[in-house]
């Protein structure tokens, strides 16, 4: 991120205006940086742990179990 903004603040023209091609490649950077961040939240996680547990033993125990 810090990588794209460095690249547009350095690289434009006499006039001040940011060149198309490196815009194109900071809005790609960011992109593929939001994807990266983003692919652990796509993974569904195993919510069938639980149902499993209480499956077996009707309560699901936090910890360890209380004495009998």
């Amino acid at each position: 991120m810090v990588a794209a903004i460095a690249a547009i603040w350095s690289f434009t023209n006499d006039h001040g205006e940011v060149q198309m091609e490196v815009l194109a490649l900071a809005v790609v950077l960011v992109a593929l940086t939001a994807i990266a961040l983003n692919v652990g939240s796509l993974r569904r996680p195993d919510d069938h742990a639980g149902q499993r547990e209480l499956a077996r033993h009707g309560t699901i125990w936090v910890g360890a179990p209380p004495a009998d």
